[in-house]
C-alpha cells in the first residue's frame, strides 16, 4: 500500500505543472489509465491475444515438430527482390512503419539469464561458411516476467515490454523522466545562439530557448551527443565488425534508434518538430510568460499528439488497405471512428501482434535507399546521389565496391548511421525514402532482413525472419490455424486455401512455393507458423485477413485505453480548436518544419507515404529505378568472434602468475631465511681491523680431480694453525718443518695448495678473486715468519697445479685399502670379490702407508685430542710425528678386539694409563683416566669434583691410604661388572655392514628408539627390572585393531567429537552454500559455469566459517580462563593450537577449491557476450561499446583484486608458516601473520562487498568470533604495556639466562602455564612465549631461557653484567599467564614427565610444587616419573638444585637423568664410566655428574620398555577401578623426541592395560 502511494504521489508531481493545474502525460505509463495505473506501462507483460501453446504448459517454446525456421526463410521467403509496392507504398512508409513499432513495443531484451534457444544451420547454408556439420544461429529467449509468471499452467510465461504500449512519444523523448531529462536543455536564454546559429532559433528573440531539447553545437540540426552515459542499444556493426562508442551516440527518446540511418532520420526529424513546436510556443505572445517547463510539457504534447494523428490517420489506413471499399473490404479494413476515452480497453501490446502480424512491415524493406537532392528548376530535375568513400568506412575493398553505388545499402548501415547522416543530412535521406517505392507486398523478403541482417559480436549477420519464427515459438504461439481458429475465423483446411492468387502468381513465374511449402512443412498445414501463413495471406498489396484483424485491434485498443489521446477533448490537453488544429498536420507538414531547405512544392509529394505521379508535388523526383540488391555493393562476409581469444594469455599468466607466487614466496623465504643466517654467522665472525690476520675467510676447497668439492671457512688460530670449518666438520692444519706453497699462475691467479709434511692430504684451495687467494698467502706467509717455520712457493698452471696436488680423494682411496688390509688380516674377514681388493703390485706404498692421530681417531669415532686417543698411539709405539704403521694398527685391533677376558681389557686399560710402568695407578693417573674418558666422548667434569669423586672411590675400595691401585685392586673395582667387559669392544665401522646415511631427521628419531641402555636405577631398582619386564600378548589382527580404537578413541574421545563436530558444520557450511547457488536460477550462472559457481559458493562458505572460527583458537586468555572452569571435562582446551592448524589446512583447502572454481567461472564469463555479462552482474554497469576482458574482473572490479590480493597474502601466510620459517626467521613469520590476518579479513570483506553474485555474508561469521577475539586481545593489551621490574638475573651453564621478575598482582597461575614477553631493551611490540619455571606459591617469577636465537641471545646479552654497566636490569612486557595441557599433571595416578634439553622448563615449576609440602595434600596423583634427557651434565646445573629439593622433600617423585653425549654402546671407554658412576652412587648416594641422587644414565632412554615397566609396576586389578586406568605422559623437547613417546605411547595402547595419554610440546 505504501509502495502505491509513493508511486502515485511521485507520477502526479512528474505530470503536473508549477501552476498544478494541467495533468500531462506520464513518461513510463503509470497512472494512464486510473482504474488500472499499471496497464501498458513500461515493463509490463504482453497481452495474450490466444491461448499460450507452450509444450509443457508453462515455458516451454512450442512448435517442437515445427520446421527448422531458417528451413523455411530460404524456402518461402527468398526471392528476387525489385518488386514494386502493389500500391506504390513509399520506403518512408516502411521505415516508419519501423519507428511507429518500437514506439509500443521493444522486446529485444534477453532473459536474464540468457536461455539459448539456438536455430541449426545446414552444412550448404549461406550463413554457414565453414560449412560445419553442427553450426547454430544464436537466438536468446526474451525477457519474461520472473515475479508470477513462467512458474505453472496457470501463471505460463508471459513477455516483458520494454517500452510503453501507447503512443506517448516514448520513441521522441523516452519512456522514464530520468531519460527525458537527460534530453531536454533545461535553458530559459542561451545567450550565444543567434537568429542563425541555431535552425529553430526565434527571430524576435534568438536568445530565448525554452522548452528545447539539447541540440549539438546549439545548431539544432541534430540531437545533443550522448555524454551522459545512457544506455543506448549498441550492437557490432556487421559491415566493419567493430562497435561504435555510445557516447558519440545522439540523445534520443528511442534506444534502438541508431539502428539504421533511415529510422534515425526520422527520430532526428521528431526531435527537430519538438524545437519547432517550441519556438513557436514562445513566439506567441500568449506564452511569453511561461516557464522552460511549460513550454517543454505544451511542446512534448503537441509533439505527441501530432505523431498520434499521424499514426492513425495517414499511416495506419495505408497499413490496412489504401483506398478501401468499405461496400466489400476483402482485402482491406476500416478503422472504427474514436468515441471517446475507454478505461475498459486493454492497451497492452499482445505477443502475436509483436511476434507475427507486425512482422509484415519487413516485406515492404527495400534492400537500400536513394539519396536525393532538392529540385532543380532550373534543369527540371531531382538530383540522385552516387555512394562517396565517406559511407564506405575503412575497408579499401569495401570502399571500392561501394563507392559510385546508387543507393545506401541497408544490410551495410546497420549501426553506421552516422556516416550517412554526416555525409547528407536527413533532408536528403528523407526525400529519398519519399520518393523511392518499397518493395513489394508478398511473401519474399529483401536479403538484406533475411540473411544480411545484424546479429552480434559472436555472429554477424543473422536471418531476421527466421529469429521472427523463432521469437514466436518462443513466446508460446499456436500454429496458424489454431489463431484462425481462435480469432473466429475460418481454419484453412490445406495449403492452397491459405492465398490461391499468391501460388497463381508464383506458379505463373515458374515458381514452385506451394510445392515447397508443403515439403517444409511434411504436408500438414497444422505445422505451419502464424508469420508464415500470415505472410502468405498478403493479396492486392494489403496485410492478409488475420494480420489487417490483429494490427486493427491493437491500435484502437492503444487509441481506445489512451486517457491522454489527443483526440479525447476531456482529458485537458487540448481544447476542440486545438484538435482540430492537429488534424490538419501531416507527415508532410512534419518533414516541411524540420526540414527548412525543401521547397514545400517542388520536393515533396502531398502524401509521402505514397508516390502518386498525379498530385502535383514534385514531378520529376520519382525513384529513377525499382532498386534490388544487385544493384548495390554485397553484403561483407559473416564473422564470428570467440570472446575467450584475447584473453587466453591473460587467463593463463593471471593463473600461473599465482601458482608461481607460490614458489616465488617459498624462495624468497629461504632467502630471507639464509640470508639472515648468514648476518647473524658474519656478525658473530665479526672481526676488528687490528686483527685483520684472524679474519675468517670463505673458499672451496677441492676434494678430488672430479671437480667435487665444499665450501669452507678458514680461520688462523694464535698458535698459527689452521683451522677449516665446513659445516659440524673441522679440519686442523699444523705446520711443521718445511712447508709448500703452489700458487696458480694462470690468469684470474685464484688456485693454490699448502703441502706440509704433517698433513696426509694437501690442502688445495679456490677463491672467489685473486686478491683473496693473494691475501691468504701473505697471511701464511706471515705466520711462517713469526713461528720459524720454514716454506718455499711455487707457480704452476691450474692444470699443473692440480695434477701435481694430492687431494683428498686421493688419501680416501689410500685409507680404504689400508684398512680393509688390516681389519683382513686382523680378524680373518672375507673379502667379496666385487669389492676392489688392493694390488698385490702396490703392496709396498700400502706398508709404508701411515696413519694420523686424526684419521685414527676418526676411524673409531673419537675426539683426536683426547688423552685416550694419545694413550692408545703410546701403545701403539707411535713415531715422534704421531704417525701409525698398518702393523702397529693391526697390533691395536688385536688387543681390543682379540681379547675374550675381562682382565685381559683390564690390564690394556691398567697399562694405558700406568704412564711410569710402576704396576700402580696413583689417584691423579686414575682421574686422569677418567678424564681422557670423557674427553674422547666430548663430555666434561669439574675438576674439583673430579678430584673429590675419585678419592671417594679410592676411599670405598681401600686403596686411598696406600700408594695408588695394583692391578688386583684395579680388578677388584669392576669385578662386579665382568659381564659388559667381556661384550665391550673398540667399535670398529664394518664395511661390509654400511647402509646409505640416512637423513637426519631419520636418525635423530631413530636414535629415542630401539636403544639397548643400561637401564633406569632408583630406590625402587628399576635398572633390574626395565630389561626383563615385556608383556608377552599375541592376539589376533582384529582384537589387536579392536583394542587399538579403543585405546585412541579413549584417549582422544573429546578431540574427535570437536574435529568431527568442526568438520561436519564445515561440511554443512559448504552445502548449505552450495545449494543456496545451485538452487539460484535467477543469477543464470549456473546456466554457463555449471557446477563452479556453487563449487566456489560452498567454499566461499566454508572459508567464511574457518576464517572467521579461527580467531576462536587464538582466544589465549578466554581459553586459559575457560581450562580452569567444568567446561575444561567437555572441551580439550590444550589442542588449541592443533586445532588452530587443522582449520588452516581446512582453509587451504578451500582456498584451493575456491580459486580453482573461479578460474572455471572467469573461462566461462569472459567467453560470454557483454550483454550477457549486464545481466550476470547486475549491479555492474559499463557502456555497451565496452567489451569485459578476463583483466577487467579480475583486476579491475573490487571483487577481482580483493581475491587477487586475498589469494596472493594467503600463499605468503602459509608459506611463512612452516616450520623452516617459525625457526629461522621467526619475527618474519610473525609479522606475516600479524599483518596477513589483518590484510585477510579486510580483502574478504571487500571481496564480498561489490554484490557481484550476491549479497556479502562475511560478516555473519566473523562477528561473533570477532568481537570475542577483539575483547580478548584488548584484555591483553591493558595488562601487556605494564613494565614489569627484574629483580635478579643470572648466566647459567649452557648458555641459560635466569630471570627473576615481580609478580604483577592479580596474577594467578598453575604450575606448567606460560607467559609471552617482550623486552624493552630490544622491541615494545615482540613477544615470545617461554613457561614459567616459578612455583605458584612463590612471590616472584621466574624464568629459565635458552640462547638458541637471535632474539634470545641479545636478551642473554642485555642482562650480562658486563653490559648492564651498572645499570638497573631492563625491565620487561608480560602478557598472560596461558594454559596447557602440562598443567594437568595431578590429574592422572602415575604422571611421566620428561624433557629434552631445555624443554624441561615447563616441570621446573611442577618439581618446585612437588617439595611444596602444602601442595601434595590436594593433588590425586600417586607417583611422578622425571625424566630429563641433556647432551651433557653441565646442561642439568642450573635444575639440580630443584630436583635435590624436589627429592629431598617428595617421597612420589623418581627422576632420572639421562646424557646423550657419551655413546649407548657398551666400549671401553662407555664401560669404565658406568661402573665409575656405579660406585659413586653406591659409596656417596649421588651421581658423580649431576650431583643428585638420581643415577646419571648414559645414551637415550627406550621409553617404550619404560611404559611397559609402568604397566607392570602400577597395573590395578579391574575390579578396584571405578573407571579405566590412565597413565599422564607430558613430554617437552625437540621433534624427533616428542615423536618416539607418541609412538611408544601408541604401541603401548595397542594392548591391554591402562591408557597412556600423552601431551607434548616441541621446540
Amino acid at each position: 500500500m505504501l509502495k502505491f502511494i509513493f508511486v502515485l504521489i511521485l507520477n502526479l508531481s512528474f505530470v503536473q505543472n508549477e501552476n498544478g493545474g494541467k495533468e500531462y502525460p506520464p513518461y513510463d505509463g503509470w497512472f494512464n489509465n486510473r482504474d488500472n495505473p499499471s496497464s501498458g506501462v513500461i515493463d509490463s507483460t504482453l497481452c495474450r491475444r490466444l491461448p499460450t501453446h507452450y509444450e509443457d504448459g508453462v515455458s516451454a517454446p512450442s512448435g517442437a515438430k515445427r520446421p527448422n525456421p531458417r528451413l523455411v526463410s530460404n524456402v518461402i521467403m527468398a526471392g528476387e527482390s525489385g518488386k514494386a509496392s502493389y500500391n506504390n507504398k513509399t520506403a518512408l512508409f516502411a521505415f516508419f512503419s519501423q519507428h511507429v513499432l518500437s514506439e509500443i513495443v521493444n522486446v529485444q531484451s534477453n532473459q536474464c539469464p540468457p536461455e539459448p534457444f539456438n536455430i541449426p544451420l545446414l552444412e550448404n547454408d549461406s550463413l554457414n561458411p565453414q560449412k560445419k556439420k553442427f553450426f547454430l544461429m544464436p537466438y536468446e529467449r526474451s525477457r519474461y516476467d520472473t515475479s508470477n509468471y513462467g512458474s505453472s499452467p496457470n501463471h505460463p510465461r508471459n513477455q516483458l515490454n520494454d517500452v510503453t504500449s501507447f503512443l506517448d512519444g516514448g520513441s521522441i523523448y523516452g519512456s522514464q523522466k530520468s531519460w527525458a531529462n537527460q534530453l531536454r536543455l533545461f535553458n530559459s536564454t542561451c545567450p550565444m545562439r543567434t537568429r542563425t546559429s541555431n535552425l529553430f532559433a526565434s527571430q524576435k528573440n534568438p536568445t530565448d530557448c525554452r522548452g528545447e531539447l539539447k541540440s549539438l553545437n546549439d545548431e539544432g540540426r541534430f540531437p545533443g551527443q550522448n555524454d551522459v552515459g545512457l544506455f543506448y542499444e549498441n550492437h557490432f556493426d556487421p559491415r566493419d565488425h567493430k562497435i561504435k562508442k555510445t557516447e558519440s551516440f545522439y540523445l534520443l527518446g528511442n534506444k534502438q534508434g541508431e539502428e539504421n540511418p533511415f529510422l534515425l532520420s526520422l527520430e532526428i526529424m521528431w526531435f527537430r518538430h519538438h524545437n519547432w513546436l517550441a519556438m513557436k510556443l514562445r513566439d506567441d505572445v500568449a506564452h511569453s510568460d511561461w516557464t522552460d517547463e511549460q513550454v517543454f510539457n505544451e511542446a512534448r504534447i503537441r509533439n505527441i499528439a501530432v505523431h498520434q494523428k499521424i499514426v492513425m490517420h495517414e499511416w495506419l489506413p495505408i497499413l490496412l488497405g489504401h483506398n478501401c471499399n468499405t461496400s466489400n473490404p476483402v482485402d482491406c479494413d476500416v478503422i472504427t471512428p474514436y468515441k471517446g476515452y475507454n478505461p475498459g480497453s486493454p492497451v497492452g501490446v499482445t505477443n502475436v501482434f509483436q511476434s507475427a502480424a507486425m512482422r509484415y512491415i519487413d516485406t515492404l524493406t527495400p534492400p537500400g535507399v536513394f539519396v536525393r537532392g532538392n529540385y532543380d528548376s532550373s534543369t527540371k530535375v531531382c538530383v540522385f546521389y552516387n555512394m562517396t568513400r565517406e559511407t564506405a568506412g575503412d575497408d579499401e575493398n569495401f570502399e571500392q565496391q561501394h563507392i559510385g553505388k546508387p543507393a545506401l545499402r541497408l544490410l551495410n548501415t546497420f549501426w553506421n548511421s552516422h556516416e550517412a547522416i554526416n555525409e547528407f543530412d536527413i533532408d536528403k535521406l528523407l526525400m529519398g525514402m519519399s520518393s523511392q517505392i518499397a518493395e513489394k507486398e508478398d511473401n519474399v523478403i529483401t536479403p538484406d532482413i533475411r540473411e544480411g541482417y545484424y546479429g552480434s559480436r559472436r555472429f554477424s549477420r543473422v536471418d531476421a525472419v527466421a529469429m521472427t519464427i523463432q521469437q514466436g515459438r518462443d513466446h508460446g504461439l499456436p500454429d496458424y490455424n489454431t489463431a484462425r481458429r481462435e480469432l473466429g475465423m475460418a481454419e484453412r483446411r490445406n495449403f492452397e486455401e491459405i492465398n490461391p492468387q499468391i501460388f497463381q502468381e508464383d506458379q505463373n513465374e515458374g515458381g514452385k512455393l506451394l510445392e515447397n511449402l508443403k515439403s517444409v512443412h511434411r504436408g500438414s498445414i497444422q505445422l505451419l507458423d502464424i508469420f508464415t501463413g500470415g505472410l502468405l495471406e498478403t493479396r492486392n498489396g494489403n496485410p492478409g485477413e488475420l494480420f489487417r484483424f490483429l494490427i486493427k485491434e491493437q491500435f484502437e485498443k492503444i487509441r481506445d485505453g489512451d486517457r491522454f489521446w489527443f483526440e479525447n477533448d476531456k482529458s485537458g490537453l487540448f481544447t476542440t480548436n486545438e484538435i482540430e488544429e492537429i488534424h490538419n498536420v501531416s507527415i508532410r507538414d512534419v518533414i516541411l518544419r524540420t526540414n527548412p531547405t525543401m521547397n514545400p512544392s517542388e520536393d515533396l509529394q502531398e502524401n509521402p507515404f505514397l508516390w502518386d505521379m498525379t498530385d502535383g508535388k514534385a514531378p520529376a523526383c520519382g525513384q529513377p529505378f525499382q532498386l534490388k540488391d544487385s544493384d548495390m555493393e554485397g553484403c561483407t562476409e559473416l564473422e564470428t568472434y570467440d570472446y575467450f581469444e584475447n584473453d587466453q594469455v591473460s587467463f593463463a599468466v593471471v593463473f600461473t602468475g599465482l601458482g608461481v607466487f607460490v614458489f616465488v614466496a617459498i624462495a624468497s623465504m629461504y632467502l630471507v631465511g639464509e640470508s639472515t643466517k648468514m648476518l647473524r654467522e658474519r656478525k658473530r665472525n665479526r672481526a676488528t681491523p687490528a686483527d685483520e690476520e684472524n679474519v675468517t675467510r670463505k673458499a672451496m676447497e677441492i676434494l678430488g680431480r672430479n671437480n667435487k668439492c665444499k665450501e669452507v671457512q678458514i680461520q688462523k688460530t694464535a698458535d698459527n694453525s689452521i683451522v677449516l670449518k665446513s659445516g659440524k666438520n673441522r679440519r686442523l692444519l699444523e705446520f711443521k718443518g718445511h712447508v709448500e706453497i703452489y700458487v696458480s699462475k694462470d690468469k684470474g691467479r685464484r688456485s693454490m695448495f699448502v703441502r706440509t709434511s704433517r698433513a696426509t692430504y694437501d690442502l688445495v684451495l679456490k677463491f672467489e678473486t685473486s686478491r683473496e687467494c693473494e691475501d691468504f698467502i701473505e697471511v701464511l706467509r706471515n705466520s711462517f715468519h713469526a713461528s720459524g717455520v720454514s716454506f718455499s712457493t711455487l707457480a704452476l698452471s691450474e692444470k699443473e697445479l692440480f695434477r701435481e696436488a694430492k687431494m683428498k680423494d686421493a688419501r680416501d682411496e689410500e685409507l680404504k685399502n689400508f684398512f680393509r688390509t688390516a681389519l683382513g688380516k686382523s680378524m680373518n674377514l672375507d673379502l667379496d670379490e666385487n669389492r676392489n681388493v688392493p694390488d698385490p703390485s702396490r703392496s709396498h706404498e700400502l706398508i709404508t702407508t701411515r696413519l694420523s692421530q686424526d684419521e685414527f681417531a676418526e676411524y673409531l669415532n673419537l675426539k683426536a685430542n683426547s688423552g685416550f686417543v694419545r694413550q692408545m698411539f703410546q701403545i701403539a709405539g707411535s713415531d715422534e710425528n704421531d704417525f701409525i704403521t698398518i702393523r702397529e694398527f693391526l697390533n691395536i685391533i688385536v688387543l681390543f678386539e682379540k681379547g675374550n677376558t675381562p682382565e685381559g681389557k683390564l690390564k690394556l686399560m691398567f697399562d694405558m694409563y700406568d704412564l711410569d710402568k710402576t704396576g700402580r695407578l696413583s689417584a691423579d693417573d686414575f682421574k686422569n683416566m677418567l678424564k681422557s674418558m670423557l674427553e674422547s666422548i666430548n663430555s666434561k667434569i669439574d675438576l674439583d669434583n673430579l678430584d673429590q669423586h675419585v678419592n671417594e672411590i679410592m676411599t670405598s675400595s681401600g686403596c686411598f691410604s696406600r700408594t695408588g691401585l695394583t692391578f688386583d685392586d684395579f680388578k677388584s673395582l669392576v669385578e662386579d661388572h665382568e659381564t659388559h667387559l667381556c661384550a665391550c669392544k673398540l667399535n670398529i665401522p664394518d664395511e661390509s655392514t654400511k647402509k646409505k646415511r640416512k637423513t637426519k631427521l631419520e636418525r635423530f628419531r631413530e636414535s629415542f628408539k630401539g636403544v639397548e641402555d643400561i637401564g633406569f636405577s632408583s630406590k625402587n631398582n628399576l635398572d633390574d627390572r626395565i630389561s626383563s619386564v615385556r608383556i608377552q600378548q599375541h592376539p589376533g589382527k582384529l582384537k589387536k585393531m579392536k583394542v587399538v580404537v579403543e585405546k585412541y578413541v579413549e584417549h582422544y574421545r573429546l578431540c574427535i567429537f570437536w574435529v568431527g563436530l568442526y568438520t561436519w558444520v564445515t561440511i554443512g557450511v559448504f552445502l548449505y552454500a552450495f545449494n543456496a547457488a545451485s538452487s539460484n536460477k535467477q543469477s543464470g550462472l549456473g546456466f554457463i559455469t555449471g557446477y563452479a559457481v556453487p563449487l566456489a559458493r560452498g567454499a566461499a562458505g566454508a572459508l567464511m566459517f574457518n576464517f572467521s572460527t579461527i580467531l576462536l583458537t587464538m582466544c589465549r586468555n578466554t581459553i586459559t580462563f575457560l581450562r580452569e572452569t567444568f567446561v575444561h571435562r567437555y572441551v580439550p582446551f590444550d589442542y588449541a593450537v592443533t586445532m588452530h592448524k587443522i582449520i588452516a589446512w581446512m582453509g587451504m583447502f578451500f582456498s584451493v577449491v575456491h580459486v580453482v572454481a573461479h578460474g572455471i567461472n572467469f573461462y566461462s564469463i569472459v567467453t560470454q557476450s557483454p550483454s550477457d555479462l549486464l545481466c550476470y552482474f547486475r549491479d555492474y554497469w559499463y557502456s555497451s561499446d565496452f567489451t569485459p576482458s578476463f583483466l577487467f574482473w579480475c583486476l579491475q572490479t573490487i571483487t577481482g583484486v580483493a581475491g587477487v590480493a586475498l589469494s596472493m597474502t594467503l600463499i605468503i601466510m602459509y608459506v611463512y608458516a612452516c616450520d623452516y620459517a617459525r625457526r629461522f626467521i621467526y619475527n618474519v613469520f610473525h609479522w606475516t601473520h600479524f599483518f596477513g590476518y589483518i590484510l585477510v579479513y579486510f580483502f574478504t570483506f571487500m571481496h564480498g562487498s561489490a554484490m557481484m553474485v550476491q549479497m556479502p555474508s562475511f560478516y555473519l561469521y566473523f562477528l561473533g568470533p570477532g568481537i570475542l577475539y577483539t575483547l580478548d586481545k584488548l584484555y591483553s593489551l591493558s595488562r601487556r604495556h605494564q613494565a614489569v621490574p627484574v629483580v635478579n638475573a643470572r648466566h647459567l651453564p649452557s648458555e641459560v639466562l635466569h630471570l627473576e621478575f615481580i609478580r604483577p598482582p592479580h596474577f594467578h597461575y598453575k604450575a606448567g602455564q606460560w607467559v609471552r614477553i617482550a623486552s624493552l631493551d630490544q622491541s615494545h611490540n615482540e613477544y615470545h612465549p617461554f613457561t614459567l619455571t616459578s612455583a605458584p606459591c612463590e612471590a616472584n617469577l621466574k624464568l629459565h631461557i635458552r640462547a638458541v636465537g637471535p632474539w634470545t641471545r641479545n636478551l642473554r646479552s642485555s642482562y650480562a653484567p658486563e653490559n648492564l654497566d651498572g645499570k638497573p636490569y631492563p625491565k620487561l612486557y608480560l602478557e598472560g599467564p596461558f594454559g596447557e595441557g602440562h598443567q594437568d599433571w595431578d590429574k592422572y595416578d602415575v604422571s611421566v614427565l620428561i624433557g629434552g634439553g631445555i624443554g624441561v622448563t615447563p616441570f621446573a615449576s611442577i618439581l618446585k610444587e612437588l617439595s611444596d609440602p602444602h601442595h601434595k595434600h590436594g593433588i590425586s596423583c600417586k607417583k611422578v616419573y622425571f625424566i630429563w634427557v641433556a647432551r651433557d651434565q653441565r646442561q642439568f646445573e642450573w635444575l639440580s638444585e630443584i630436583i635435590e629439593k624436589a627429592e629431598q622433600t617428595s617421597d612420589m617423585l623418581s627422576a632420572h637423568v639421562f646424557i646423550t653425549q657419551i655413546p649407548h654402546k657398551f666400549d671401553l671407554r662407555t664401560t669404565m664410566l658406568y661402573i665409575c658412576e656405579k660406585h659413586f652412587h653406591k659409596v656417596a648416594g649421588r651421581s658423580m655428574f649431576t650431583g643428585l641422587k638420581a643415577q646419571t644414565h648414559f645414551g637415550r632412554p627406550n621409553f617404550e620398555e619404560f611404559f611397559e615397566f609402568l604397566t607392570i609396576e602400577h597395573s590395578v586389578e579391574k575390579s578396584r577401578l571405578k573407571r579405566s586406568q590412565s597413565f599422564g605422559v607430558f613430554s617437552c623437547g625437540p621433534p624427533g623426541m616428542t615423536k618416539s613417546i607418541e609412538e611408544s605411547c601408541v604401541k603401548l595402547n595397542s594392548r591391554k592395560g591402562p591408557l597412556f595419554c600423552h601431551h607434548f610440546e616441541n621446540f
